[in-house]
Order: structure tokens, then sequence, then C-alpha cells
């Protein structure tokens, strides 16, 4: 249960220069199969998802990121009951030392 027949994952990474960086991902997964209670057993949609990445790097102590998840907003459950969020996005900072 839960065990993929295939799971597709494709990460392209771009550099900008020194400072500032772009990744792109793309994963994709057949339909599972869930056991829910009772002994039954039901198979879950397959999904695809997209995201982005920009990093800028100010110094190398800091460096500041978006990242923009499930472009597509698909609704999908990766297992079962738990869903997956729709379109989303975070905004950070990494400070090193």
């Amino acid at each position: 249960y839960h065990l993929p027949r295939f799971d597709i994952r494709f990460l392209a990474r771009y550099n900008f220069g020194e400072k500032l960086y772009l990744n792109f991902e793309l994963f994709a997964r057949d339909g599972v199969y869930a056991l829910i209670p009772g002994n039954e057993d039901i198979r879950l949609k397959g999904f695809a998802d997209i995201n982005l990445r920009g990093t800028y790097k100010f110094s190398n102590y800091l460096s500041l990121f978006a990242d923009f998840n499930n472009l597509a907003s698909q609704r999908y459950e990766r297992y079962y009951r738990y869903p997956g969020f729709g379109f989303n996005c975070k905004l950070g900072g990494i400070l090193t030392f």
C-alpha cells in the first residue's frame, strides 16, 4: 500500500551569476492503493506537482528566498485522508554564521 508504480522527479537549477539562483522542480506519481478501516482498499488519484524557488544571496552570511509550491493548485492526497496543500508560497531569509 502507498507505493506507486512510478514516481518521477525532475529538478533544474540555474545560477544567474553568483547572487541569484532559480530552482524548478516537477514531480509526478501514479495512483496508489490505500487500506481504509474495515480492511477495504481504495485507489488514490495520481498527481503532478510543480514548484519554483528563487534565492538571492546578499553575502556569504545572508540570503533571501521565495518558494512557490503546487503552481497548478492541484488537490491530491499523498496518503489516505492527508490532503496536500493547494497553491502556497513562503518567503524567508537564511542567516549563516
